[in-house]
């Protein structure tokens, strides 16, 4: 019998859930990325230079989710492993 409340598939449905939001931003990062070099490079005014500095700062901050994401993701995986072997070392006493 299990000694946790999550059983893997719990688990895999958790990270997966975190990887298809890690995703999801990546492909938004990416296209937001891609207008604002199409902008820039058609454009040339004081708007569209406003438009690429925030776009910096916003790409930088994306980055930071996505790293945060990353590390969620590590987290959940070493902890499913360990609960798991956890209950497998308890089961088998």
């Amino acid at each position: 019998m299990a000694l946790t409340q999550m059983d893997q598939t719990t688990f895999d449905q958790v990270i997966q859930g975190h990887k298809d939001v890690h995703q999801f931003i990546t492909e938004q990062r990416t296209s937001i990325s891609n207008v604002v070099v199409d902008a820039s490079t058609q454009n040339k005014n004081q708007m569209v230079d406003s438009l690429v500095n925030v776009h910096a700062d916003w790409d930088e901050k994306m980055g930071l989710i996505l790293g945060d994401l990353e590390t969620m993701i590590g987290n959940l995986e070493t902890t499913k492993t360990k609960m798991m072997q956890q209950d497998v070392d308890n089961v088998i006493r």
